[in-house]
């Protein structure tokens, strides 16, 4: 056997192409990477849930930056958790005045329009009448202060309606 022939038969099996001209080595390869694949989606499927704990208290952390680049972070990091893995949130009244607290006026529009997603929904989970009931008046406040300052914007509107209508499904009161 020359060298020549000796080194396709080693390339050609290094591509998974044996002699018979099956292609196996392809296959174990496709298997492992669709394994690979599936234990990925089941493990980023199964994180929020895990890590929750330490993603709230990590966007409670940056929540109290003077800086709108973290607080934006903080807002979307406390919505992703309010979706995700909303009992991270309850019954923590830290992570719950973060959320309203990012609300307020001062803050820039896109800080406050995440922090009002992020809070209706949790209002929307088994536990968001407790929330409501603690932080009723600083939600409200802060409702009406970005009702004035905000309604230029359709999103803004649409953000703040939704929120009310929660709000008050949550109370009991219709408007």
């Amino acid at each position: 056997m020359t060298l020549r022939t000796r080194m396709l038969r080693m390339l050609s099996t290094a591509k998974g192409v044996h002699e018979s001209g099956s292609n196996e080595g392809g296959l174990s390869r496709t298997f492992v990477v669709c394994v690979a694949a599936v234990v990925t989606c089941a493990f980023a499927w199964h994180a929020p849930k895990a890590f929750g704990e330490s993603f709230a208290d990590h966007a409670t952390r940056l929540s109290r930056s003077s800086d709108p680049f973290f607080q934006h972070v903080a807002a979307s990091r406390l919505a992703f958790v309010a979706r995700h893995a909303p009992h991270a949130l309850h019954g923590d009244e830290e992570r719950t005045h973060a959320i309203v607290a990012l609300m307020d006026p001062k803050r820039r529009r896109d800080v406050r329009l995440e922090a009002m997603r992020a809070l209706h929904i949790l209002l929307e989970t088994s536990d968001g009448d407790q929330a409501m009931e603690r932080h009723r008046n600083d939600i409200e406040h802060a409702l009406e202060k970005n009702n004035e300052d905000d309604m230029s914007s359709p999103e803004t509107v649409e953000v703040v309606e939704t929120l009310r209508r929660s709000i008050n499904r949550t109370t009991g009161s219709g408007t």
